[in-house]
């Protein structure tokens, strides 16, 4: 019998419809797959490999085939929506599964940005968009893939259908072109930056193959989960690694490793050279068909796994909710906000890395969670069984590549995991708990910020053109702010008003000024509050500089890379911490509430 994903809609409880067949399951692997990092990461990958970025591309497809076998095993076993985090449930329980289904929900995100933005790169040269123009055509993408998402799977199904096929057959073209203008000696010298370069490229490329996981992700949605999944996961892989291979192969030796690495759409460029300003044109519209099919993945995908994580009380419940034809609203739409604050930072690379973070953590223990399956489940038939030593291997070799990643990417990624950790401790904590682990969590958040001014000597300095602007001030102060308002709801004034105490007996004129004392509170906490939330965004927006490299540190010498890394981290953790502290305090009642608040 298959197992079936429940959702909970406004008024009854539903499965989630059977209705992907064999060919939208494949189609769903490609399309999603085949997407941005193919038209917009391969410049940034050409100047670390050189003409090895054919070997990275093929490192990184061939370490996908046995990550694809494990999800063949897992999806085939256990078809239920939710993927990764299914198993990883079933596998571990506990944080570990919460942080594995944290880890994808938030890799899906930045892939979707990532192909949000890739559309927009794609398109831009074209039409003659650049700059803020292309973040903004980046946000309008996410919102028309939100509003068809919200429409229902079989819609979604269709376009992906449809979408893929424009993709393979435009790629086709581009291939068969290139061969009479393929030149031997654009591949020499072949690892211009030894191994080390071609490894940062292999670890750089590796979210170019996500897209096959996403089959697990709606396998509750499958009509034969158990005879198709493991087929359609590993054709979806093989048919990506193959297509993907040649594509770079004739990028390099049609252009050379250096154009390709100078230009922003090198797949366009090649277009061009091949085929004349057609030749543009058809690659833009191939490349338009794989961001799009990518951004509607990964839309789709968000949803199901904070569909699985709200089921299972680890996300608010609004998550799991259906409504008219059974498609997760909230979820849909909260994923699509999240996409386009990260595409609102337009960093193809930075994006990329963010990605490759959460997939190699992520992957890891889904890899690794074939092993206490068996053992736990060793009473169901598996329709496909992988290799124990490939998988182990496969396992360590991803939590590794961890290594590759960019420092700022690191930062982020690992902020998101820690803030993802504490929010479950908090979700599993008692009630009456949940205010002193937020305070602590709001404290530390702060302190960390703190120490972090204090280790650049007080000195943060943002410049803009000819004008500069003293940040440490600012971010003291938040800082600040931030610790004094975690510690203030768990101060006990509600127990002072409990019936039969002195104060809740107090003559009328006393009782009086403890009003005007809680009105007084209550405006002061809401004021707390919005300051909390602002220094929030300024923490974000400090980011962003570190990121575009505007900002500068007078006094750290010889450390700017460390300090970079240390300071966008501490500016994560604040940003977050200060979000959940705002908007506790908002929640919290004083004085003369009713019992129970706060």
């Amino acid at each position: 019998m298959d197992l079936k994903m429940t959702a909970v809609t406004e008024d009854r409880t539903v499965d989630l419809p059977k209705r992907v067949d064999k060919k939208t399951l494949v189609a769903i692997g490609v399309g999603g797959t085949i997407g941005a990092p193919l038209f917009v990461s391969l410049g940034p990958a050409a100047g670390m490999a050189g003409p090895s970025i054919v070997l990275a591309i093929l490192l990184s497809g061939i370490l996908t085939i046995p990550i694809g076998m494990s999800y063949a095993e897992l999806s085939s076993t256990f078809p239920e929506s939710g993927g990764g985090y299914t198993f990883a449930k079933k596998a571990y329980g506990g944080p570990l599964a919460f942080l594995c289904g944290w880890l994808f929900l938030f890799a899906n995100v930045v892939y979707g940005s990532l192909s949000a933005l890739g559309f927009a790169f794609v398109i831009g040269p074209v039409i003659g968009l650049s700059g803020l123009a292309n973040i903004v055509v980046a946000l309008l993408v996410i919102a028309v893939f939100a509003v068809i998402n919200l429409k229902g799977m079989k819609e979604s199904g269709e376009i992906q259908m449809l979408l893929v096929l424009c993709l393979i057959a435009g790629l086709a073209i581009l291939v068969g072109g290139s061969i009479f203008s393929f030149s031997p000696g654009n591949m020499s010298p072949f690892m211009p930056l030894g191994w080390t370069g071609t490894l940062q490229a292999t670890a750089f490329l590796f979210v170019a193959y996500f897209g096959f996981e996403t089959i697990a992700n709606i396998s509750g949605e499958a009509k034969r989960p158990r005879r198709d999944l493991p087929s359609a996961t590993l054709m979806s892989v093989l048919i990506c690694i193959l297509m993907y291979v040649v594509i770079v192969l004739a990028a390099v030796g049609v252009l050379g490793a250096t154009a390709l690495s100078e230009s922003t759409s090198p797949l366009v460029l090649l277009g061009q050279r091949i085929l004349g300003v057609g030749g543009e044109v058809l690659i833009a519209v191939i490349g338009v068909a794989a961001t799009l099919t990518s951004v509607n993945i990964a839309i789709l995908a968000t949803t199901r796994v904070m569909f699985a994580m709200s089921k299972d009380g680890l996300l608010p419940d609004l998550f799991c909710r259906t409504h008219g034809i059974g498609v997760p609203t909230i979820a849909t739409i909260t994923a699509s906000v999240l996409m386009a604050f990260f595409a609102s930072t337009g960093g193809l690379e930075f994006v990329t890395h963010v990605a490759n973070f959460n997939l190699f953590l992520s992957l890891g223990l889904v890899v690794a969670s074939v092993f206490p399956l068996r053992r736990k489940r060793s009473a169901l038939k598996r329709h496909f069984r992988s290799n124990d030593l490939v998988s182990l291997a496969t396992a360590s070799l991803l939590f590794g590549m961890v290594l590759l990643v960019d420092r700022l990417a690191i930062a982020t990624g690992a902020a998101i995991a820690v803030f993802g950790l504490l929010l479950y401790f908090y979700k599993i904590s008692s009630w009456s708990n949940r205010k002193y682990s937020i305070a602590g969590i709001g404290i530390g958040g702060g302190l960390v910020l703190l120490g972090c001014v204090a280790i650049g000597g007080g000195s943060i300095v943002l410049s803009v053109g000819g004008l500069t602007y003293q940040l440490a001030p600012a971010l003291t102060w938040g800082a600040a702010l931030q610790i004094v308002c975690s510690i203030a709801p768990i101060l006990p004034v509600n127990r002072m008003m409990k019936i039969g105490s002195p104060l809740a007996a107090a003559p009328s004129s006393i009782s009086q000024r403890l009003e005007l004392m809680t009105s007084s509170l209550h405006v002061l906490k809401t004021l707390a509050a919005i300051g909390l939330l602002v220094f929030a965004a300024v923490g974000v927006g400090v980011f962003y500089a570190a990121f575009y490299e505007i900002l500068q540190y007078p006094l750290i010498a010889g450390h700017y890379d460390g300090y970079r890394f240390l300071l966008s981290l501490s500016l994560w953790a604040s940003a977050l911490t200060a979000l959940v502290t705002g908007y506790l305090l908002f929640t919290t009642r004083y004085l003369f509430a009713p019992q129970g608040g706060g």
